[in-house]
């Protein structure tokens, strides 16, 4: 990671725990900040952020803060001796570090001549620390772990779900000296818990022909781990895919950027039961990266901003861990181990299941032009700014298997501005991209559903099974949908069935006012539909003592053909109106509905609590 990407990414999430600065509401003095960055050359971008950019502290505007910063010419030596010469300074202070990835050894050579008094003051603040050594050689706060705190917490994760390996094998690159300190931290944390360590293997990026037959001729074991510690996966581990030995193996631990996660590699993930998480590698900023269009689209609606840069980064970091779904090392049955609530200037921070932080509150704001205006050239920005992109057509930031979806499936479904929906959008299941509607293969889910009120509970489809209509006298194939009771919600089951021309799903039953009957309603579309498509339909009813069958008229209107709703592509947004035989509207929903989901979201316009 560059020293310009890592000190863009620190804006963004300054972090500093009580015992530096006081932590009440009264007036604090003047806290320089410094850093080291490239102000002009070639990344002189970086300028333009820092010309525009505001700093305070979130929930603390009384905390003055005072920023100082050295252009380093993207010189990573000129920037590790500025960073030095930062620590040098006697007041207490907050100093953004150089990448442990690509200068640590320099910034620690040149700390040796600090003085004890001098390191007594001194608050090195860190994202990531790539390199250990950065741990023991300075003071350092750091938003994430310190590296061999990491490592054993992963240990510390695979020794509660089975027993302690006869063996644990790692595989490294070469020529990269971070890589070297981890895999010596992870021999250390083994060796002291009496984990032999078996083969130990340095191979180049692009991987050696040696390193499968050295697995071939290895005495590995099923119940052995595996370490991968490597920026990517080297191309040559796809040879391996064919080695019963290695394919036998379901202890896999990466540790590398995210596009080298096992949640990318199939095959690897399948085979996985440990997933580690590092430091992603984005690339927010890079002009070829169309998700940034997505990415930047999906935020604004969620927080009704567009994001700066800096909270662009770390936003996009904890989706893409939570889309990866990793098994967080730090995380037991009995709870989160090693991640109490942590006082800062930004307020207490707290952790989520998956050990990251719920809170994201930057101290930095760009305060100029959006993030896409300043790292999209012209033309990218307009393919941004199309309809069709602004849709979320061509999302790539949550790709992963854990989310369940065959993404270029559903992305086939979409033309233009048409989309073909199909029955799975409404029962959850996979789909195989056939424009087939039927309900043939379908199985039991259950899925979490949010009313008007933002309750959120479970419900579950059966089906399809056949179910014989006593008012038109037909055997239906039908789902059946489940909906429990709530505080404002009575407990519900309801039949669905296609219609006969196929436009939709509808009831046929709903046990609803006394139970009632109902044919060929559609409330959810399927086929081929539009942006903006309006269609208007007519089904029957039969409500208890009912010998004729009333009329009612239904509109279905497609709000939202294809976008990103809380992180899942390609999900579809309605509005849905019912009439009855009175012309009366007795319904006004909306509804939104994601792949492998089903319906995640109801609106209900006219009744909120319904």
């Amino acid at each position: 990671m560059s020293t310009y990407k890592l000190y863009n990414h620190l804006f963004t999430c300054l972090f500093i725990s009580c015992s530096v600065i006081s932590c009440s509401p009264s007036p604090a003095k003047l806290l320089p900040v410094y850093l080291s960055t490239p102000l002009s050359g070639p990344k002189d971008k970086g300028q333009r952020i820092f010309n525009a950019a505001q700093m305070y502290v979130a929930d603390h505007p009384e905390q003055k803060l005072e920023l100082h910063a050295a252009d380093s010419k993207s010189d990573e030596k000129l920037s590790a001796q500025q960073t030095v010469s930062f620590l040098k300074k006697k007041d207490p202070k907050l100093v953004f570090g150089p990448p442990g990835s690509s200068i640590a050894d320099e910034v620690i050579e040149l700390t040796k001549s600090l003085k004890p008094e001098e390191k007594k003051n001194l608050f090195f603040l860190n994202q990531v620390v790539a390199s250990p050594k950065m741990n023991l050689a300075l003071p350092t706060i750091n938003v994430f772990f310190q590296t061999e705190d990491y490592l054993s917490g992963v240990v510390d994760f695979l020794l509660t779900k089975g027993k302690k390996p006869r063996k644990a094998h790692i595989i490294r690159l070469t020529n990269v000296p971070y890589l070297d300190e981890v895999a010596e931290f992870a021999r250390k944390d083994l060796s002291a818990r009496s984990i032999a360590i078996g083969l130990d293997i340095a191979t180049p990026q692009e991987g050696t022909p040696e390193l499968a037959e050295k697995w071939k001729k290895a005495d590995i074991k099923k119940e052995d781990w595996v370490f991968l510690i490597t920026h990517n996966i080297p191309v040559t581990f796809k040879s391996l895919q064919d080695d019963k030995i290695f394919s036998a193996m379901t202890k896999i631990i990466t540790y590398g950027k995210a596009q080298s996660s096992v949640a990318n590699h199939p095959w690897l993930y399948k085979n996985s039961w440990q997933a580690m998480f590092w430091h992603p590698d984005l690339e927010y900023k890079n002009s070829g990266a169309l998700s940034n269009c997505a990415f930047e689209t999906k935020f604004e609606k969620q927080f009704h901003y567009k994001p700066d840069f800096h909270s662009a980064f770390m936003y996009s970091m904890f989706e893409a861990a939570a889309a990866l779904d990793f098994k967080n090392p730090f995380l037991k049955e009995e709870g989160l181990v090693g991640l109490p609530p942590i006082p800062t200037l930004t307020g207490e921070v707290q952790w989520n299941e998956k050990g990251l932080r719920l809170s994201l509150k930057p101290i930095l704001y760009y305060q100029g032009e959006s993030a896409s205006e300043i790292y999209l050239p012209p033309a990218v920005k307009k393919v941004c700014d199309s309809p069709r992109y602004l849709s979320g057509a061509k999302v790539k930031l949550w790709d992963s298997p854990s989310l369940g979806l065959n993404l270029r499936t559903w992305e086939k479904s979409i033309k233009g501005n048409s989309r073909f929906i199909p029955v799975q959008l409404w029962d959850g299941n996979d789909w195989d991209g056939s424009e087939t509607l039927s309900m043939e293969n379908s199985n039991d889910k259950s899925f979490n559903h949010t009313n008007s009120r933002g309750h959120t509970y479970s419900k579950e489809i059966l089906g399809a099974q056949q179910w014989y209509h006593p008012k038109v006298k037909r055997s239906f194939l039908v789902y059946k949908r489940i909906s429990p009771k709530t505080s404002k919600i009575e407990a519900k089951t309801q039949l669905f069935t296609l219609t006969d021309d196929s436009q939709g799903l509808g009831r046929v039953f709903d046990t609803r006012e006394g139970n009632y009957y109902a044919f060929d309603e559609v409330k959810f579309p399927l086929g081929w539909w539009k942006v903006g498509e309006e269609k208007t339909f007519k089904h029957s009813r039969w409500y208890q003592g009912d010998v004729n069958p009333r009329e009612f008229t239904s509109k279905i209107k497609i709000l939202e053909l294809n976008f990103n709703y809380k992180g899942v592509p390609h999900s579809l947004k309605y509005d849905l109106t019912i009439y009855d035989e009175n012309h009366k509207m007795i319904t006004h929903n909306v509804y939104i509905y994601s792949p492998n989901q089903a319906n995640v979201l109801t609106l209900n316009l006219i009744n909120q609590y319904r």
